[in-house]
């Protein structure tokens, strides 16, 4: 039987390439990934193997070149095998079987991946942005412990709908709001969807369920975004201070408010992110596959609070972790006197508060003051949108399209 196989690279993984082959015959077109991993310029491409004297990987053990062409042409050998004689289609399972044996990859029953191998796997190679990965990591710490404390094994074949639905009591049970608990079961049905993918990709049969197709998840509930007026912004600004750490959080927190970057982006910011006034960086919530590049023209009041500091390794902030930075801005709004009441969604009541502004005072607080405040002086989302790394038709953007109250009297006055 006419068959043709072709040795190409992958998409570029961590700075390696899978090596796969590419089998076509009797209009089927067979992808195998041989178990080896190389950098792009040590594969030659027209020759179809690896570069004298260079190194691959086989998960996270190098591998010399030789052992890398040895297997590919083990492969070759083995599809000339199999094709040459035929007399009609092999058998996909048959071929994929006999390219697991010339790659060693043959494996028992009690050898397949479990469930929590292939979580793991999935931490690893998903592509997320670092701060995503985080929380994927700490969503599959969540329901180990939910394992844990009900003395089960989870597998793919035990997990349907009704352990999802002890896993949100279980969750719920342990004082997490509602947004928190959306969250986490929302990255457990991702993982779910890509497993069932990936069984897809490797040409395995189809095992997996998913849980989800017969759970429905809670969606999220916000309320409207509190942000500071511009006179409460502006008297933080002019605030006089005598406790040190107090001034240094009162910068952040201010200059947060003057170019609305997350809390994450900005306490790594150095001075190479600003150009001619300018502050340029990458949101870390983007994954690579959208990384955009966001640019916020800085005011004379941002570019004085970066004066005031000289950082010798080059940061453009004083270094402060964000759980230290909000344990201080209740102090910081407190001696400012900011305390009028606000209306606060309670996450896990679901029940509307007031509450002194002080109380709600976090780092976030700075980023909705600057995306509120743009809108107030008439700003179009594309423009908003461009310096806060939000999609125009995102959700959470879409949540700061407040008409504020001065609006609604100047639009009914002369009614």
């Amino acid at each position: 039987m006419k068959y043709n196989c072709t040795f190409y690279l992958d998409k570029e993984k961590n700075g390696y390439n899978p090596i796969n082959v590419c089998i076509t015959y009797a209009g089927n077109r067979l992808r195998y990934y041989i178990g080896y991993r190389i950098k792009e310029d040590n594969f030659i491409k027209e020759e179809q193997e690896a570069k004298k004297n260079s190194i691959g990987l086989e998960g996270k053990t190098k591998v010399k070149y030789n052992a890398i062409n040895s297997r590919i042409d083990a492969i070759k050998v083995t599809i000339k095998a199999i094709f040459e004689p035929a007399k009609s289609e092999p058998n996909k399972k048959f071929i994929i079987d006999q390219l697991d044996e010339a790659c060693s990859k043959v494996k028992s029953k009690k050898e397949v991946e479990t469930f929590w191998q292939a979580f793991d796997r999935y931490i690893e190679i998903v592509d997320v942005a670092p701060l995503s990965r985080k929380q994927i990591k700490s969503t599959c710490s969540h329901f180990k412990a939910f394992e844990a404390s009900k003395r089960w094994s989870l597998t793919f074949d035990a997990i349907n709908g009704e352990i999802i639905t002890a896993f949100e009591k279980w969750l719920k049970n342990g004082t997490r709001g509602r947004n928190h608990v959306s969250g986490i079961l929302k990255r457990l049905k991702r993982f779910f969807l890509w497993a069932i993918k990936d069984q897809k990709q490797r040409n395995v049969e189809i095992t997996i369920q998913n849980p989800f197709s017969d759970f429905t998840i809670t969606p999220e509930l916000y309320g409207t975004p509190i942000i500071l007026e511009k006179i409460e912004r502006d008297l933080l600004y002019d605030l006089s201070l005598e406790n040190e750490r107090l001034k240094k959080v009162r910068d952040i927190f201010v200059f947060q408010c003057y170019c609305g970057a997350r809390i994450s982006d900005l306490l790594n910011l150095m001075t190479t992110n600003i150009q001619k006034g300018i502050l340029k960086f990458t949101p870390q919530k983007t994954s690579n596959k959208t990384m955009t590049e966001v640019e916020i023209p800085l005011n004379q009041k941002a570019i004085d609070i970066l004066k005031r500091y000289n950082n010798a390794d080059g940061y453009l902030l004083p270094h402060l972790s964000d759980v230290e930075i909000n344990r201080s801005l209740k102090k910081l709004f407190e001696e400012a006197k900011l305390n009028r009441p606000v209306q606060h969604l309670n996450p896990k009541t679901g029940n509307i508060e007031y509450l002194p502004l002080s109380e709600v005072a976090t780092t976030h607080l700075a980023r909705r003051t600057f995306v509120g405040l743009l809108y107030k002086a008439g700003e179009k989302d594309d423009i908003i949108a461009s310096m806060t790394g939000h999609a125009e038709n995102s959700t959470s953007f879409k949540r700061y399209r407040k008409v504020d109250l001065d609006q609604k009297k100047k639009a009914t006055k002369n009614q």
